[in-house]
């Protein structure tokens, strides 16, 4: 078999067979490409659909939706969270405990009493909560 093999490649032209196994290779190289971008274009648009369908969902219950999001820096921005909450019927505003935000559990008395005047009362969240539904400002 072995000998068959070396037979037939030796009547072939050596420039040939090089030039084939490389025009192979590229072949190859550019087909795993195309399947690398395929996958992370179907990622890409199953992505869109679901913000399109969240996006439908919120408009069809008319709901007012509120994204609040700020970096509180040095000091934490009390006015921020407040008036990002001013006319607003519900909202979930998350906040951050750690290290390098260590202002964040200084400013809760002020937040929580600026919301209670809006009349915000504060509740445990659970699987029947309100589910807030982002999408882009108008």
């Amino acid at each position: 078999m072995f000998f068959l093999i070396f037979v037939l490649y030796a009547s072939v032209q050596a420039n040939t067979y090089h030039d084939t196994v490389r025009q192979l290779n590229e072949v190859q190289r550019e087909n795993a490409k195309l399947q690398t971008t395929n996958k992370e274009l179907i990622k890409e648009l199953k992505r869109i659909k679901q913000d399109l369908e969240k996006a439908k969902k919120a408009q069809e219950q008319n709901k007012k939706i509120a994204y609040l999001t700020f970096d509180d820096g040095p000091s934490a921005n009390t006015p921020a969270v407040l008036s990002g909450s001013k006319n607003k019927q519900k909202a979930i505003i998350l906040m951050h405990d750690s290290q390098v935000k260590t202002t964040t559990v200084q400013a809760l008395p002020a937040i929580i009493e600026g919301l209670r005047r809006q009349g915000f009362s504060f509740d445990v969240l659970s699987s029947q909560s309100f589910t807030c539904h982002f999408s882009p400002a108008p």
